[in-house]
């Protein structure tokens, strides 16, 4: 690993000239020129530091701030809530399956099992039926999946037509307060030797964005603990219990 020069930084191509001259030595349209002087860890999913030898430990609300916040507005506070917009060129029905990935603040990925799409029906009683069917399948994959990863979770099917469907996910559990990170759609088909074994969406288009940021926010530890570097585990503080010590016990 070579050493960086004083001042240069990634992608500053006029302090590198300044630094080095104009000898051939870095080229004005380069945007990598520095590629093989810079290098660092890119870590496993739950280990952290400059050399990945820390264990991540859980993320969650500071409870003091939310309840200092709560007293001060009389409306309540926002949960992060994500918008999946989907637009199909073929009539999107129940033998269209797809899979969701979360990705958990400690980095790791979990992709849901299939899901599979209801119907659209243009009897208004029934359409709504197979809404609430298709809200209820997306809540329980996100809820099986490993590890309470995602501890909770309500869906809401806002439109769903024949070729489009907008659908509406609001993390509301301990595990998932403050910034989440977006969910991503899997929709490449796979009929055998990987998992999940969806259909896929080939004629679709999908976008997932936040559409409510979360008034939580989210601290290793809730901010009121110690994390453990060697175990990933929390260490509260007196009056803080729970896995990322945001649940209050007393106050002295």
């Amino acid at each position: 690993m070579n050493t960086l020069g004083y001042g240069t930084v990634w992608n500053d191509k006029a302090a590198a000239i300044a630094h080095w001259g104009t000898g051939g030595q870095v080229s004005t349209t380069e945007t990598a020129w520095d590629i093989t002087r810079a290098r660092a860890c890119v870590c496993d999913a739950g280990y952290d530091g400059i050399n990945c030898a820390n264990r991540m430990c859980p993320y969650g609300n500071d409870p003091l701030f939310i309840t200092a916040y709560q007293n001060q507005i009389s409306e309540g506070y926002s949960n992060s809530i994500q918008t999946i917009n989907l637009t199909s060129t073929t009539t999107l029905d129940s033998s269209d399956t797809f899979a969701l990935k979360f990705t958990s603040r400690l980095n790791e990925t979990f992709t849901t099992d299939a899901i599979a799409f209801t119907a659209y029906s243009s009897t208004a009683a029934t359409n709504t039926d197979n809404q609430n069917a298709l809200a209820t399948s997306i809540q329980n994959a996100l809820l099986a999946l490993p590890n309470k990863v995602v501890d909770g979770v309500t869906v809401e099917v806002l439109r769903k037509g024949a070729l489009t469907a907008m659908i509406s996910v609001t993390f509301t559990g301990n595990a998932n307060q403050g910034q989440q990170n977006l969910l991503e759609l899997d929709t490449a088909p796979c009929a055998g030797g990987c998992n999940p074994r969806v259909s896929g969406l080939t004629d679709v288009t999908g976008t997932i964005i936040e559409t409510d940021t979360a008034d939580f926010n989210s601290y290793e530890c809730g901010r009121r603990g110690k994390c453990d570097y060697d175990t990933g585990l929390c260490a509260c503080f007196n009056g803080f219990t729970g896995d990322n010590c945001n649940t209050i016990t007393a106050l002295i």
